[in-house]
């Protein structure tokens, strides 16, 4: 027999037409199980209907008001705690699963060769740079290399002074945080 039907009838909390609750009447006659639940079911929802309302605590809603922007404050922390691991893990892997499939097999000797190689090309670089401003500083006349020095001094030291500036105001008013 089947008694699905039956019991969904009995947990639903839809009302039901006339022509079920014939179907169901019959059943539960016959049925001593789907009558047993139906005779639990109402003894269930007498005692939630007759059972007490219990007040909270003197003081509940106070303390949990209270509580709640540091229970906000820790759930923040956790969920940023968990994303920050989360993206670290997923940045990890994603460099691991690059490293395997873009990095060619090199020996350690061949990296530290190339390393050194690309240290000289870089001195090299940088010397040959000095030498093209040099020769640059020889060739025009000393006025002109004296203002094109002073030029780049006064630049160079007005960028330093608003870059210091601005850490000194950013130090006094501090970082603002919205929470």
């Amino acid at each position: 027999m089947n008694h699905q039907p039956y019991r969904t009838m009995l947990l639903d909390d839809k009302p039901l037409t006339p022509i079920e609750k014939e179907e169901l009447s019959q059943h539960l006659a016959s049925c001593t199980q789907c009558a047993q639940l139906d005779s639990s079911l109402r003894t269930l929802d007498r005692e939630f209907k007759s059972a007490a309302m219990v007040a909270p605590a003197a003081g509940f809603t106070s303390r949990f008001q209270a509580s709640l922007p540091a229970r906000r404050k820790q759930h923040e922390y956790e969920q940023t705690r968990i994303i920050v691991i989360s993206m670290a893990s997923t940045a990890v892997a994603t460099c691991i699963t690059l490293a395997g499939f873009l990095l060619p097999i090199i020996s350690p000797i061949t990296i530290l060769a190339n390393l050194f190689a690309d240290l000289v090309k870089l001195v090299n670089t940088i010397s040959q740079f000095w030498i093209i401003i040099g020769s640059f500083f020889h060739a025009v006349p000393t006025g002109l290399s004296i203002g094109i020095a002073l030029t780049i001094s006064v630049w160079l030291s007005f960028t330093l002074l608003l870059w210091g500036i601005t850490l000194y105001r950013i130090t006094l008013k501090g970082i603002r945080t919205t929470i």
